[in-house]
């Protein structure tokens, strides 16, 4: 069965990412970690970007519970490079409110990856 559409219809009804594709890869050994299609939002303060999902290469480590002053009592997986071992950030599963907004995303550092623009 073929499509059809209305007579008016063109490319520029559809909504499209008006910002290139961007792939975000381990600082040390250039392995894939995600792309923009698994970018939730960056955190300036923080210097993390939340990413929804992330590549076979970012291997989760063991639960743990957090005594840093800034995220103290929460519970997050620790993330690596499963290549170069390179800590790349952090996985929550319980924080306190006031950081709700990381819960359940991929905390990845900024300052250990790079990114290219496709």
């Amino acid at each position: 069965m073929a499509v059809t559409f209305p007579a008016n219809f063109s490319l520029t009804n559809l909504q499209r990412r008006l910002e290139p594709g961007i792939v975000y890869v381990c600082g040390s050994c250039r392995l894939p970690i995600g792309d923009h299609n698994d970018w939730s939002s960056d955190h300036v303060g923080d210097n993390v970007i939340l990413m929804k999902a992330v590549s076979q290469f970012v291997k989760s480590g063991k639960l743990t519970t957090s005594s840093d002053p800034g995220d103290a009592g929460s519970q997050y997986q620790p993330l690596s490079c499963n290549s170069c071992h390179n800590v790349l950030g952090k996985f929550y599963s319980s924080t306190p409110a006031n950081l709700n907004y990381k819960l359940n995303l991929y905390n990845i550092d900024k300052n250990v990856i790079d990114r290219y623009k496709f």
